[in-house]
């Protein structure tokens, strides 16, 4: 019983105070695209919607990713980006504060992705091909292979596949030859972009950007079915939305309470000593 009420106390103020994430599926993204510092954002599943700023990056991101072995958000950096070009970082996803890793790539590497084992891949615009990533010292293999792109979505569908979409054109791409297979044209697609997507984790619908590029409005998300090779749904959304990254029911609780919110330092002591005096009471009676 006291467990119980100290658990219903801890959930009851952290909702309150905003420290914990409803627990399902959640997007997001980043706004801004080339050399200035990218913006972190949660945008609605649903509508496409923004729902929230989190935070600015300090980088110029241009692909993101939610690695489900280590509850940590990827990113890769822009060529341009004047303090870390070509690196692969890690974004604080509750307030959008991007670590470097590495700047290991030596080329333009973008869209990166990770499969349920936690390989993390890329894709070198230098040479049109897929990579993986050194997670712990941010360098690339080139796996060869590959196909022309530009403007492009590489993500994981819910079965490990590595899907690349480039234009209208979907491919699968094998994770050790990189060679790339074509498998058909997506009919229904409005701009033919299909940039920086990723893979919803429960409905395995692809959600892509139709336009890239700073001031490149309005733009809109499109929603693939990659079996059936259909756009299913367009969803008006964020200016300068520039990159996705889904994040699985549950990956950002319980969050920490924040050690800067003297209101949630203040409801933590209280309950921890609610807590206290509840069990010194029933240890007396």
């Amino acid at each position: 019983m006291l467990v119980r009420s100290f658990r219903n106390a801890v959930v009851a103020v952290a909702v309150l105070l905003g420290t914990l994430p409803v627990a399902a599926q959640t997007l997001l993204g980043t706004i801004g695209a080339g050399g200035g510092s990218s913006t972190l954002v949660e945008v609605n599943i649903a509508t496409g919607a923004l729902v929230r700023t989190i935070g600015a990056v300090g980088y110029a991101v241009n692909g993101m990713t939610w690695d489900a072995t280590t509850s940590t958000l990827y990113a890769t950096t822009s060529n341009n980006d004047p303090a870390f070009p070509n690196g692969l970082i890690r974004i604080n996803p509750f307030t959008g504060v991007g670590t470097p890793i590495g700047a290991g790539a030596g080329q333009l590497v973008n869209v990166p992705t990770a499969n349920s084992a936690g390989g993390l891949f890329g894709w070198t615009e230098n040479s049109d091909q897929p990579v993986r990533w050194n997670k712990a010292t941010g360098t690339i293999t080139v796996l060869g292979g590959g196909t022309g792109t530009a403007q492009q979505s590489l993500a994981f569908d819910n079965g490990d596949v590595l899907r690349l979409l480039q234009g209208t054109s979907l491919y699968t791409i094998n994770t050790t030859t990189g060679v790339a297979t074509f498998v058909g044209n997506v009919a229904g697609m409005g701009t033919g972009t299909g940039h920086h997507g990723d893979f919803h984790p429960v409905t395995n619908l692809l959600y892509t950007i139709d336009r890239t590029g700073n001031g490149n409005n309005p733009r809109n998300l499109e929603v693939i079915n990659t079996a059936t090779l259909t756009r299913t749904a367009v969803l008006p959304t964020i200016n300068d939305l520039h990159t996705l990254a889904f994040l699985p029911a549950g990956a950002l609780a319980p969050a920490q309470v924040p050690v800067d919110n003297p209101m949630a330092l203040m409801a933590l002591a209280i309950i921890m000593a609610m807590a206290g005096f509840n069990f010194l009471r029933r240890r007396q009676g």
